[in-house]
């Protein structure tokens, strides 16, 4: 009887490690991502998830990203998708894992940071046909957007402060790198921004979104247009003509991909990274994407036809402000107010 007994448990033993083992070995090879969802997931999904998984065997399991603080701080999600004051502040405050040094001089600017690595840039640029401006008299600063007597026209603008803020404080003559010191002082920014908008107010077209004011820019019914980079370049590969950027002032943010101090296998999430930021990982994401390539590496495999309309080509970096969305989630609504006002005043006036 004891004998029957003791093989008994020896079996169960053997039954849990077994069990055990399995489940670690899931762990292993099973890692959950965090990542932006829509079309761009099934773009990451095609440029870098599958190809990870056919060389690594590993199980990658992605949710679109929820609530920035619960997707690092949950104990659910190994890898995160980040912009970059995101992952600056998850950092600074101990819930992102530090990350091993890399190339800096291969990285855009800020593209490489203690507990990040960037995957691609996206920039909101202002976009015009060249056919209808003489040689010599192409616009190419952000002031030159205000400029209604120079540059007559219409206006395509996303029907929101952001980045409209940020190109008002640039044409007044604030520096990109003061930008978000200056709204910070909301009444005097909105001073500012005001004082700039007024001459083209009634020249604004309002739209909701890229390809309404890439549309307008191709028929003619607007002269500038306040455009994605990566919606530009789509409608240039797909045949637009003329349709130029303007890089000065053009404000720009980057992905990053973060391994939270919670995740179950930093490991296997390392060498995701690794393998996600690689030059060929870059290139094959920014092809399907229109979006710039955080390693100048990988921008120097893609086609040169194109890096007139890619954020991370060095020429397109100058005068650049980086974005800070986290700034307008927590201390935008000031601002928020007094943009929702100002555009009620000037219904009334066109309805007058």
């Amino acid at each position: 009887m004891l004998l029957i007994r003791a093989i008994s448990l020896l079996l169960c033993c053997l039954a849990v490690g077994l069990a055990g083992a399995i489940e670690a070995s899931e762990r292993q090879t099973s890692l959950q991502l965090s990542v932006w969802g829509g079309s761009h997931g099934a773009m990451l999904d095609h440029a870098v998830l599958t190809p990870f998984s056919s060389l690594t065997n590993a199980n990658l399991q992605t949710r679109p990203r929820q609530d920035v603080e619960l997707d690092i701080n949950s104990g659910s999600a190994d890898v995160v998708e980040l912009e970059l004051q995101e992952a600056i502040e998850a950092c600074d405050s101990g819930e992102l894992s530090l990350l091993p040094g890399s190339d800096l001089d291969d990285f855009v600017p800020n593209a490489l940071q203690p507990c990040a690595v960037g995957q691609y840039v996206w920039s909101t640029v202002y976009a015009y046909d060249q056919s209808v401006y003489k040689p010599g008299n192409q616009p190419s600063l952000i002031s030159d957007f205000f400029n209604i007597s120079h540059y007559p026209g219409r206006r395509a603008v996303r029907r929101s402060p952001r980045v409209l803020s940020e190109w008002s404080l640039l044409a007044a003559g604030v520096p990109a790198t003061n930008v978000y010191n200056t709204l910070n002082q909301p009444e005097l920014a909105w001073q500012i921004i005001q004082h700039t908008l007024e001459p083209i107010a009634s020249s604004i077209v309002w739209v909701d979104d890229d390809d309404q004011a890439i549309e307008m820019l191709k028929n003619g019914t607007v002269a500038f247009a306040m455009v994605g980079s990566d919606t530009l370049i789509r409608a240039v590969v797909a045949g637009a003509k003329n349709l130029n950027p303007v890089w000065d002032g053009s404000v720009s943010q980057i992905s990053l991909w973060a391994i939270p101090a919670k995740s179950n296998n930093p490991e296997l999430a390392w060498q995701f990274i690794r393998y996600a930021t690689s030059v060929d990982a870059s290139r094959r994401f920014s092809s399907v994407s229109g979006y710039g390539p955080a390693r100048f590496s990988a921008l120097e495999q893609m086609s040169t036809t194109y890096h007139q309309y890619l954020p991370s080509d060095r020429a397109n970096l100058g005068n650049t402000v980086w974005g800070n969305s986290s700034w307008w989630r927590s201390q935008g609504q000031s601002l928020n107010l007094h943009f929702v006002n100002w555009l009620s005043s000037q219904f009334v006036k066109s309805d007058s």
